[in-house]
């Protein structure tokens, strides 16, 4: 309630996720359709694959040049952990009521690369200061970490956070499949625990970014602050995380409604903007008033003593 009503005083905050929607929606697209098919085309077809084998290599080959049509590298601005959230990076939108929206290709894995990267550094920037426009509503006349600093620290966790979730990954996929190899059973297990353990991971430094922006932590501090704040209100933070996630699953089921050629997509757009930006001030003011919580008991429990040494 007090994201939605931060955000209804300020309608001014929906101008930033409305206006990437709008680009990802009717902008041009830069694709990397030429790429997936060199991949596929690497893929050959092994000797004495019998109809069934045929069948599941052309419907792989289908789903990735659906997929490299659609992807477009501009998503990568609303990207972690300081993303704006965005509709389209959901939808990955083709066609536009205007027309076919324009298609820049990019070619080589080198290029897209680099343009990931920028995307990625743009992406933060850009969040970055949304986070700061959200932090400065819920708290007002409260003072902020400084806008570049923020910023350098956000991209150094993104580097971070990607770095670690690619080799956690693969870790988890390779042990998973030496794992297959001796019991199927022992594969699933493997990626069960891990993807558990990285779905705790998740939960207890979500309010990293909020540390950073809100209060100016460094990022070992903040991870650190965010851990001891979800371990001492372990049920208030997984029930506010899973609101937040199970309101952004229902009103997403009415913003997939319209089609992506369809004006009535703007509709979808602004909502989503709406949720999406209370939801954020909303983690903000509990995380502001769980640290508050926090720090009032952790000074409480120690006063008596320091009175009790005085005497």
């Amino acid at each position: 309630m007090a994201g939605f009503d931060k955000i209804a005083a300020k309608p001014y905050l929906l101008v930033p996720p409305i206006l990437l929607d709008l680009f990802l929606w009717l902008g041009p697209r830069l694709t990397i359709a030429s790429i997936f098919q060199e991949l596929m085309n690497l893929m050959g077809i092994p000797y004495g694959a019998d109809e069934a084998m045929l069948g599941q290599i052309e419907m792989l080959r289908s789903i990735s040049s659906n997929l490299g049509q659609r992807l477009n590298l501009f998503a990568m601005i609303s990207n972690l952990p300081a993303g704006i959230s965005s509709l389209m990076t959901s939808r990955m939108p083709v066609l536009t009521p205007l027309d076919r929206s324009m298609e820049i290709p990019v070619d080589g894995m080198m290029g897209a690369f680099f343009l990931l990267v920028v995307l990625m550094l743009l992406g933060q920037t850009i969040g970055t200061q949304f986070h700061l426009w959200i932090a400065q509503q819920v708290a007002p006349g409260e003072e902020l970490a400084k806008r570049w600093t923020a910023i350098g620290k956000m991209i150094l966790l993104a580097v971070v956070l990607y770095i670690v979730l690619i080799i956690f990954g693969f870790g988890v996929a390779f042990i998973a499949s030496l794992s297959a190899i001796v019991l199927p059973l022992f594969g699933l297990l493997v990626a069960f625990f891990g993807f558990t353990f990285g779905f705790w991971i998740f939960v207890y430094l979500f309010f990293t970014p909020h540390g950073i922006v809100r209060y100016g932590m460094g990022i070992f501090r903040a991870m650190m602050e965010s851990a001891t704040l979800v371990r001492w209100n372990l049920l208030p933070a997984v029930g506010y995380l899973g609101a937040s996630f199970g309101i952004s699953w229902l009103t997403n089921q009415a913003w997939l409604l319209p089609t992506e050629d369809s004006w009535y997509l703007l509709l979808a757009i602004v909502g989503h903007a709406f949720v999406s930006a209370a939801l954020l001030a909303g983690s903000y003011a509990f995380y502001q008033g769980r640290r508050e919580w926090f720090y009032s008991l952790k000074h409480a429990q120690i006063a008596p003593v320091e009175r009790g040494g005085e005497g």
